[in-house]
């Protein structure tokens, strides 16, 4: 039962996963009673997503800009935000999610009965940082995490990192992201998906940005070429990288095979891919590989938090161990030339699904708001 006195404040800079994480949980909060207000920023937010939040009470949104690097902005943004929590009724909990919000929530503690602060990946587990930036991410992600009541962590290595960079233990939970799985039906996915199609396609799903390393995706589809098959690719997303991958493709003569879709939401195209090639420098728990093991699509990965943590107990071939082309390939095509092996796949699929669902996200981030508010 939600705590009639207590107000939860979700604060989000953000775009794609965490917005999506975001709106799941508002409304699930919602839905069991809570009041509950979103703060957020309108400068990333995707349109799938302005549509979304057009559907809801005006009245539970308020749009602060913040901007993802510093800027003096955040100075506006910062009084902004204390000044809505200054006029809220009764308790409030501030949940912030992702950096920039994690930074400002921090500077709010005292103005709350309760904070949380959900990372979503902090930047210092990316492995290629140089090591001197590595040491100044790490002490930056302390000093602004360490106030905080709760630190709500998406998978087991990045709870490790968080303890590792000096946040308490007893702060410290760790609470996977989730989809609604109530509707998913394996068996009719099971029977669409042991029919293979006679051309191989490929897709990639994410911002099209240094994180997610797209141009490796390239690579891999040129491998494949490469080989002899005759492979396509669905790419989903958009970004800053997109001119660059262009030419990669060009020069590698596989312009043709592409079909670039843009920022849509993934679930209309899964069905149409083969397998999913995940090539992520770093991650936390990524809603992208979750929603392809709902869809019983066959997922190759780089290793990272979000890979190892869905992965690596049931699939842990399926991990690439090095962001090698070459190896990411010769995986995708042992995958796609063994039907047994993919059946198994499928099964395998489909149980790691039933992992990451909505409602116990929503019930574990819930007990922590009432352990908070008493």
């Amino acid at each position: 039962m939600p705590d009639q006195d207590t107000a939860i404040i979700l604060l989000a800079e953000a775009a794609g996963g965490v917005m999506r994480h975001v709106i799941d949980l508002y409304k699930g909060l919602r839905q069991r009673g809570w009041q509950v207000h979103m703060v957020l920023s309108p400068l990333r937010i995707e349109p799938r997503y302005c549509e979304e939040l057009a559907q809801f009470n005006p009245q539970d949104i308020t749009y602060v800009p913040m901007r993802r690097a510093p800027h003096l902005a955040d100075l506006r943004a910062y009084s902004a935000i204390a000044s809505i929590l200054k006029r809220a009724l009764g308790k409030t909990i501030l949940h912030a999610h992702s950096t920039k919000a994690g930074l400002i929530g921090a500077l709010l503690h005292s103005q709350v009965i309760g904070s949380l602060y959900t990372p979503h990946s902090y930047r210092g587990v990316d492995p290629a940082s140089p090591r001197m930036l590595n040491a100044l991410l790490r002490s930056v992600e302390r000093a602004y995490s360490k106030d905080y009541d709760r630190v709500i962590t998406v998978s087991p290595a990045e709870m490790g990192y968080a303890e590792a960079i000096g946040i308490n233990r007893k702060a410290l939970r760790c609470i996977p992201n989730g989809l609604d799985i109530s509707r998913v039906n394996f068996e009719e996915i099971f029977e669409r998906r042991k029919l293979q199609r006679g051309r191989l396609c490929l897709g990639f799903v994410g911002r099209l940005v240094y994180q997610k390393n797209p141009l490796l995706f390239i690579e891999v589809l040129a491998e494949i070429v490469r080989r002899g098959h005759d492979a396509h690719a669905i790419i989903i997303g958009d970004g800053p990288l997109k001119t660059v991958m262009e030419t990669l493709a060009g020069h590698y003569g596989i312009a043709g095979r592409i079909d670039w879709r843009g920022g849509i939401p993934a679930s209309s195209s899964l069905p149409e891919m083969d397998v999913v090639v995940h090539t992520s420098v770093y991650e936390a728990l990524p809603y992208t590989l979750i929603e392809a093991c709902a869809d019983m699509l066959p997922i190759v990965a780089t290793s990272n938090y979000g890979s190892e943590a869905i992965l690596r107990s049931r699939l842990p071939m399926n991990i690439a161990s090095t962001p090698d082309a070459n190896e990411i390939a010769s995986i995708v095509l042992s995958i796609m030339n063994n039907e047994g092996y993919r059946m198994e796949q499928l099964r395998l699929l489909a149980e790691i699904t039933r992992d990451y669902s909505t409602e116990s996200m929503i019930n574990r981030i819930e007990a922590e708001y009432l352990a908070l508010a008493s």
